[in-house]
């Protein structure tokens, strides 16, 4: 129960009911009493709530690997828009590139929700990775590099059904120092496919 608790959207007393409802008789009389399994269960749940915000640095996520600090996120938004009879069922969710938020929000709603993302965190998630590489010094100093860098960011721009195109196109002419940079199977349309329809300009 308590795992189910923290996991789900239910409220403690549906999750209480539900898992009373498939005991036997004799587990059932050995359990404890109603309100106090209750109160365990919101205190399951309430140990997962973020800080009560003071200041704008509370709101920040701090970048998570992981997707449960964002699933509690949204699931608080479902919780606070149903208070408000609000029905919170987005077709299109605005995000970075964060493979953990795309998830949570795919997990919470649903994995029809189009994720759009914005080209300035496509930017910022092609620099960190060639600061990762360990290539920031060829980028500064060969254009030839950069250049191609401003080109593998550019495929957001094309329709989808051109982008197989512009990778092909890209391959042919990638420098090797960008061998790194770029995927094995990057001209793997199947495997891109759902990459480029994240990475639209907004």
């Amino acid at each position: 129960m308590k795992e189910q608790t923290k996991a789900g959207l239910s409220k403690p007393l549906e999750v209480y009911a539900e898992t009373m409802s498939k005991l036997d008789g004799d587990t059932r009389a050995k359990m404890l009493v109603e309100d106090s399994v209750k109160r365990t269960l919101r205190n399951q749940r309430s140990k997962l709530n973020p800080v009560e915000p003071n200041s704008l640095e509370n709101l920040v996520i701090d970048g998570s690997k992981t997707s449960e600090p964002y699933k509690l996120l949204f699931r608080k938004l479902i919780e606070k828009c149903e208070k408000n009879n609000l029905y919170l069922d987005p077709k299109y969710v605005h995000l970075d590139f964060e493979k953990a938020v795309i998830k949570a929000v795919h997990k919470v709603f649903n994995r029809e929700v189009i994720i759009r993302g914005f080209f300035y965190h496509l930017l910022q998630s092609t620099h960190r990775k060639v600061q990762a590489l360990g290539l920031e010094k060829l980028y500064c100093e060969y254009n030839t590099f950069s250049e191609f860098c401003g080109m593998l960011d550019g495929l957001a721009f094309l329709h989808l059904t051109d982008v197989e195109q512009g990778m092909f196109y890209l391959k042919s002419i990638m420098p090797d120092t960008a061998l790194d940079l770029v995927p094995i199977n990057f001209v793997n349309i199947a495997v891109f496919e759902t990459y480029f329809k994240i990475v639209k300009r907004c």
